[in-house]
C-alpha cells in the first residue's frame, strides 16, 4: 500500500449531513433505510419500531467525514478489495433529491480495517472498521428495548405471564 505523510489526513467521504434526508445501507442479505425529517428518524423497513434515536442517528454522523488511514490509487481489480459486487451499499439521499453512494467491501486480514470506495473517485480507501461500525448496525441496534420504568421503592406486585 502507498505511505502516507504522518500528519497528512485522507478523506474518504466528506458530504453536507444537515442536507441528508434518507440513508439506504443494503448488505447481501437486508436492507435497513432510515429517514430524517429534522431531529426525527424513522425505518421504513420497520415503521412501528421503538427506535434509540441516538443509534438511528450514528449512520448520518458517520458519513459526514469518513477518514482514511491509506488510499490506494491504482487499482485494476476492485474484487480483491470486495468490490466488485460490494458486501455492503449506503445510499444516500439529499433533500434535493440527489444521491451518493458509498461502498463497504471486504475487511482487510488484520480484521482492523474495511476497503471502502465513493461513487466520484476510481480510489480504494482503507478506513478504520471503527470509523464506519454504524453502517454495520443490525436493526437490534437501532431498537429500544426497554419496555419501561419501574420505581422500584413503590413497586408492590410484579406479574408476567406467557401466552395468556
Amino acid at each position: 500500500m502507498p505511505s502516507v505523510e504522518e500528519n497528512e489526513t485522507i478523506i474518504a467521504f466528506d458530504i453536507d449531513v444537515d442536507d441528508i434526508t434518507q440513508i439506504e445501507i443494503k448488505s447481501k442479505t437486508d436492507t435497513i433505510t432510515i429517514n430524517k425529517n429534522k431531529d426525527d428518524y424513522s425505518i421504513l423497513e420497520y415503521p412501528h419500531a421503538r427506535l434509540l434515536k441516538t443509534n438511528v442517528a450514528m449512520p448520518f454522523r458517520t458519513v459526514d467525514t469518513i477518514v482514511a488511514s491509506t488510499v490506494i490509487d491504482q487499482v485494476t481489480d476492485y474484487e480483491q478489495y470486495g468490490l466488485g459486487d460490494a458486501s455492503k451499499s449506503v445510499n444516500i439521499t439529499y433533500k434535493d433529491k440527489t444521491k451518493r453512494n458509498l461502498y463497504i467491501g471486504n475487511i482487510d486480514p488484520t480484521d482492523t480495517y474495511y476497503y471502502v470506495k465513493n461513487d466520484t473517485e476510481e480510489k480504494v480507501y482503507v478506513v478504520n472498521k471503527y470509523n464506519i461500525s454504524s453502517l454495520n448496525y443490525s436493526i437490534d441496534d437501532f431498537r429500544d428495548k426497554n419496555y419501561g420504568e419501574f420505581n422500584m421503592s413503590t413497586l408492590t406486585k410484579f406479574e408476567l405471564y406467557e401466552n395468556g
